[in-house]
């Protein structure tokens, strides 16, 4: 949602900005200067991360997915698609990943009711 608001802010006038695939609507973004470069850079891991864990669980689980800790195969595959040691880090991860889109959301919804 993040992407498709800016995406939406700059979209009539520079219609290049549309692109149904995250990472190219973001380097599309970035390349015409209308995202900074560290925040596309920033979004797309966080994008890669949290896809690459809604796609391990979206193979790997039936159904809603708890808190409680996850079968010892889970934990490999979850650590390993997302590049962590441990649940710990992996969940951290997610807490920095998300916090910043919210953040880019946030920046861009204030900027977007500015125009």
């Amino acid at each position: 949602l993040t992407v498709r608001l800016h995406q939406w802010r700059h979209a009539a006038s520079v219609p290049s900005v549309l692109d149904p695939a995250v990472p190219r609507a973001l380097a599309n973004l970035g390349s015409l200067g209308l995202i900074p470069e560290p925040l596309v850079k920033g979004l797309l891991g966080a994008h890669r991360l949290l896809r690459q864990l809604e796609c391990v669980l979206g193979i790997a689980v039936e159904g809603p997915v708890g808190r409680d800790r996850p079968s010892a195969g889970l934990e490999l595959l979850l650590l390993r698609a997302g590049g962590a040691r441990s649940i710990q880090q992996l969940e951290e991860a997610v807490e920095d990943a998300t916090g910043m889109v919210r953040a880019a959301f946030d920046a861009a919804a204030d900027r977007a009711g500015d125009d």
